[in-house]
């Protein structure tokens, strides 16, 4: 499927990334779609509420980041933005070629190599991270992009907001089921019509410390099929971090489009257009 024109030309940069890389209702299905998840060591995943339990004043899924936050810092500083988003690179928009500015979101967005890099790139760029470590090294970074001390699934601090697009890179594995459902739900919200959602989803075990929940790639992707989101790619990789390829850790990328504009897209064009004329739309002949 080819990228809206509208949105600018697909960016064109080298291959030189972490590696692997609120409240709405749960969309119908997608809890049972996502199923009960299985830990790295073969146990099955608590669905229930407890999987948002905070520990240490962080969110489950982050509080073995914390501890080894210096250590992390410096084993990532190496790795480069660009190679790690190569799976789907070419699937994001230039915003120097957009006819408005576009806006992007990095949830778990670590040290901010990501998030600068996309800020490089002409970006709005806002980063959700929880680790306190993190959010310092990646405003040491860059100053351009948003910080924000949030978490998820629920992200309570991103409320009124949208964005043409959103990367979930070396995420999804910390997040129980019932959270999973939630995220869903709320990156329905964030996303803007047509808009792009990067997701990586780890396969294999998981580092000391940093236990991560199983899933089917194919349940993830019926699960936001559900939520409205249309497969612009799916491809899957092996790490590019050494501990991870000697444990045998891969990732599958899929690049999603949020469907409204998939649906009809004259209807996008004239969103754009109307959007830069300060207008509003008519609505769309069919959509979500």
């Amino acid at each position: 499927m080819r990228p809206d024109p509208h949105l600018g030309r697909l960016s064109a940069l080298p291959r030189h990334g972490p590696d692997d890389g609120t409240a709405s209702d749960a969309p119908a299905g997608a809890e049972a779609e996502l199923g009960p998840g299985v830990t790295s060591d073969g146990a099955r995943a608590d669905p229930g509420p407890a999987g948002t339990d905070a520990v240490g004043g962080l969110p489950q899924g982050a509080a073995g980041y914390a501890p080894l936050a210096e250590d992390l810092i410096r084993a990532w500083a190496d790795l480069d933005a660009a190679r790690l988003l190569s799976p789907i690179l070419d699937l994001i928009p230039s915003p120097a070629e957009a006819s408005r500015p576009l806006r992007a979101l990095d949830l778990g967005a670590g040290d901010g190599r990501d998030v600068a890099f996309l800020a490089e790139q002409g970006w709005q760029a806002t980063a959700v991270e929880p680790v306190a470590a993190f959010r310092q090294a990646g405003q040491a970074r860059d100053p351009r992009p948003n910080w924000l001390d949030d978490a998820l699934p629920d992200l309570p601090r991103l409320q009124d907001e949208s964005f043409d697009l959103i990367l979930l890179i070396g995420v999804w594995q910390h997040l129980q089921r019932v959270e999973r459902a939630r995220l869903i739900a709320r990156l329905r919200d964030l996303c803007r019509p047509g808009g792009r959602l990067m997701i990586s989803i780890r396969l294999g075990p998981a580092a000391e410390g940093r236990p991560v929940v199983q899933s089917d790639p194919a349940e993830v992707r019926e699960a936001f099929a559900r939520a409205g989101f249309a497969l612009l790619r799916e491809t899957d990789r092996g790490s590019i971090q050494p501990g991870n390829q000697a444990r045998g850790v891969r990732w599958t990328w899929l690049a999603l489009s949020e469907r409204r504009a998939d649906d009809d897209l004259r209807h996008w064009h004239r969103l754009i257009a109307a959007d830069a004329a300060g207008r509003s739309p008519r609505p769309p002949r069919s959509g979500c």
